[in-house]
């Protein structure tokens, strides 16, 4: 099996994953993941975020994401 293969379906499983737990079954899109994923870096889970906070999240996020690429 090719690599590109194995990471779709690893990446099909992540959003079936997340999906079931945050989203009641709809698939979540990348925004969506990117924004979990700065409340997870910014470790404050049970608070509500405005909309400029929450793009804020997302940039968290991206930077985390892209840090082991220099």
């Amino acid at each position: 099996m090719s690599r590109d293969i194995q990471l779709k379906e690893r990446w099909e499983q992540l959003v079936n994953l997340l999906s079931n737990q945050f989203s009641q079954g709809e698939d979540l899109d990348l925004d969506a993941i990117i924004y979990l994923i700065g409340v997870q870096e910014l470790g404050k889970v049970h608070q509500s975020f405005e909309k400029d906070e929450k793009l804020n999240l997302m940039h968290i996020a991206i930077c985390r994401l892209l840090e082991p690429y220099g």
